[in-house]
């Protein structure tokens, strides 16, 4: 029909991680046992496998079928996922004895997949996050805000704690930036990243039951985007 509206387009983009990100990303891969993928030229079947152990700075893999050829010393990619965020090691699959590893300085790239733009939150505007405990007398965990779409928001917490949330599972978040007024609202998790002597990442699938709330978020947004079309000006 004339009227309609066309489906909003995917962005995408490859990011290549620093090697600390890399490494968080590999070792969140093991914690939450996320199934890598990798094809060989030895083998057109798409190879499965976890990883089963960090050693020596090898990454040690354990196929799902221990006896697919891998061929030796041909770089491949390989694909997991942490969440709906999607990852790749570009490296050369190697052998210890009959063990498959690549080598942990192996370079990881993320793979940016957004309906909605994101827009970072101004160094200089004050905010103000929380995620909120459904247990009364459980402290609100303070967050800071790394950025916001129109339809989420990625959450840092503060204090340097690892917390134990997976995939799907809902929370009560409230935050709050620049002039706009305060949001409390639901939010499911699609993605977090336990980090070595940092706070969690959360990215967040806001959940908006008022009108109210979607409004706020939406002049969050523009007043970004705003802030960054000045900048340029």
């Amino acid at each position: 029909m004339a009227d309609e509206k066309p489906a909003r387009s995917v962005t995408e983009f490859l990011v290549e991680l620093p090697p600390v990100d890399s490494l968080l990303a590999l070792q969140n891969a093991y914690s939450q046992k996320s199934t890598l993928y990798f094809k060989t030229e030895a083998d057109e079947k798409v190879i499965a496998c976890t990883i089963d152990s960090f050693v020596d700075r090898k990454v040690f893999l354990k196929l799902v079928q221990a006896d697919i050829p891998v061929k030796v010393g041909v770089e491949v990619s390989i694909k997991f996922n942490l969440g709906t965020e999607i990852f790749f090691v570009k490296a050369p699959i190697l052998k210890q004895g009959t063990l498959a590893y690549f080598d942990v300085d192996a370079k990881v790239i993320q793979l940016k997949r957004r309906k909605e733009p994101r827009y970072v939150v101004p160094k200089k505007w004050t905010q103000s996050a929380s995620i909120i405990s459904a247990l009364p007398g459980i402290k609100p965990i303070a967050c800071t805000i790394i950025d916001i779409s129109a339809t989420g928001i990625r959450f840092e917490v503060i204090n340097s704690m690892h917390l134990n949330y997976k995939r799907d599972d809902r929370i009560k978040v409230k935050f709050q930036v620049h002039r706009r007024g305060e949001v409390e609202a639901e939010a499911i998790v699609r993605f977090f990243m336990n980090r070595l002597n940092h706070g969690t990442l959360l990215g967040l699938e806001l959940l908006f039951n008022k009108e109210v709330q979607r409004e706020r978020v939406s002049g969050i947004v523009d007043d970004i985007v705003g802030f960054e079309a000045a900048s340029k000006t």
